[in-house]
C-alpha cells in the first residue's frame, strides 16, 4: 500500500499519525496494526477496500465508478466499518465507566471516614455501574448490526412512502 501511494516509511507513518519507527517495529515483531491504525488508514486512504485490508480478499482498491451503486464488497466494507465503530464505542463506554468507578472509589474512601450513609450510597452507585459494564460486555455486535440493518431498511421503506 505504501509503495502504491509512492510514500516512504516516514511519509506513510506521518499520514497515519504514527511515530517514526512504527512500521519498523511492526515488521520486526511480525505484528499487525491496531484498530486505530486501520481506522486512520481508511480515513486517509478511502480508495482502499477495508475487506482487503483486513482479510487480504478481494480487490485492493475500490472501483471509483461504483459510487452510485455500491458493490457487495462496498456494502461489506460499510458493515465492517459500522461493526468496528460499534465495538470502539462499546470499549470507550467501558473505559469511561471504569474511570468513573475509580473516581467514585476515591470519593467513597474519603467519605467513608466521615459518614457511613454516604459510603452506602456511593457503593450502590458502584454496583449499578458494574451492572452497566456487565450489560455492555453482553452486547452481541452481530445482533446489534442485524437490528441496525433492519432499522435502516424500515426507515428507508417508510421514507419512500412519504
Amino acid at each position: 500500500m505504501r509503495n502504491a501511494e509512492n510514500l516512504n516509511k516516514s511519509q506513510f507513518e506521518k499520514k497515519l499519525s504514527k511515530s517514526s519507527g512504527y512500521l519498523n517495529m511492526l515488521e520486526k515483531r511480525n505484528g499487525n496494526p491496531g484498530v486505530d491504525v486501520v481506522q486512520e488508514f481508511v480515513s486517509v486512504f478511502p480508495d482502499y477496500s477495508l475487506k482487503w485490508l483486513l482479510t487480504g480478499e478481494g480487490d485492493m482498491k475500490k472501483n471509483v465508478n461504483q459510487s452510485l451503486h455500491p458493490s457487495k464488497e462496498d456494502q461489506e466494507d460499510y458493515e465492517l466499518q459500522k461493526k468496528t465503530t460499534l465495538l470502539d464505542v462499546r470499549d470507550d463506554l467501558k473505559a469511561d465507566v471504569y474511570n468513573v468507578n475509580q473516581n467514585l472509589k476515591t470519593l467513597i474512601n474519603g467519605f467513608t471516614k466521615n459518614s457511613e450513609s454516604w459510603s452506602n450510597a456511593f457503593m450502590q452507585v458502584l454496583q449499578n455501574q458494574l451492572k452497566i459494564i456487565q450489560v455492555t460486555e453482553q452486547i452481541d455486535p452481530k445482533k446489534l448490526m442485524s437490528t441496525t440493518k433492519n432499522l435502516d431498511a424500515f426507515l428507508a421503506e417508510n421514507k419512500k412512502g412519504h
